[in-house]
């Protein structure tokens, strides 16, 4: 809202809904506030919608329209197409939008494969929300083993994440090196996350739950627990090395 309110504001802000790489799942209301934000400024607001079907706790994933709106929408996760490169945008402003969205797209991928336009296709025909929707269920007892490590590791208030495949996690200790943490874990511990450096806050991981059985997921979500108490102890300290 600060840098809508510039004097040259953004022509463009993007939100990710659910986040990546944080998880979090936006509000209705704050949704509005973001397209009443960006129209009041003249701008676009852009969502991609990629993970909208992978929400938690209760939440829901809502969606805003409005002239200046443009949601995206991809079939790599929910429907496990990725690498097919195809999805779709969903916008109401108008035939000028989709003209230039075409032009645009002719000038690079120019269309989507055919291939991946008829399985995508399929998919959606014969797979549907329902199918969707038990793939995602199945990703809950992998989603909780993780969850439940994390908070032994590092309590509840330092865990986040309502929605997409993605727990976003505060590493223990004043001033922690979330590099050093992924790389120190991964060779000591024999699991791997993703650094907040490289999502420009450092300090924080981000872990996933999705793309293995429950039980490698429970598996890795030990390992992490370990990797993170035994990191903790070391505040201060030089790190052990060797496998654990």
């Amino acid at each position: 809202e600060a840098a809508l309110a510039r004097p040259s504001p953004p022509r463009m802000v993007v939100l990710v809904n659910p986040c990546n790489p944080t998880g979090a799942v936006l509000a209705r209301g704050e949704l509005e506030r973001a397209a009443r934000a960006c129209a009041a400024a003249g701008a676009w607001l852009v969502v991609d919608d990629t993970y909208e079907d992978f929400v938690f706790g209760g939440e829901a994933h809502c969606a805003v329209a409005g002239p200046h709106v443009v949601h995206l929408f991809s079939l790599s996760k929910a429907y496990g197409l990725a690498g097919w490169r195809v999805g779709y945008v969903a916008h109401g402003a108008g035939p000028a939008l989709a003209s230039a969205l075409l032009r645009a797209q002719d000038t690079m991928p120019i269309c989507a494969a055919q291939a991946s336009q008829r399985v995508a296709l399929a998919a959606l025909r014969c797979g549907g929300r329902a199918w969707v929707a038990g793939r995602v269920q199945a990703l809950a007892p992998g989603r909780e083993a993780v969850r439940a490590a994390l908070a032994r590791a590092l309590g509840d208030g330092a865990v986040r994440g309502q929605g997409a495949i993605y727990f976003w996690a505060r590493l223990p200790g004043r001033a922690p090196d979330d590099e050093a943490f992924v790389a120190w874990a991964i060779r000591r511990h024999g699991v791997s996350v993703v650094p907040g450096s490289a999502a420009g806050c450092p300090g924080f991981i981000r872990v996933s739950y999705a793309n293995a059985p429950p039980e490698t997921i429970g598996a890795a979500a030990e390992r992490l627990e370990r990797a993170l108490v035994e990191f903790a102890a070391c505040e201060g300290g030089e790190l052990p090395q060797g496998a654990a």
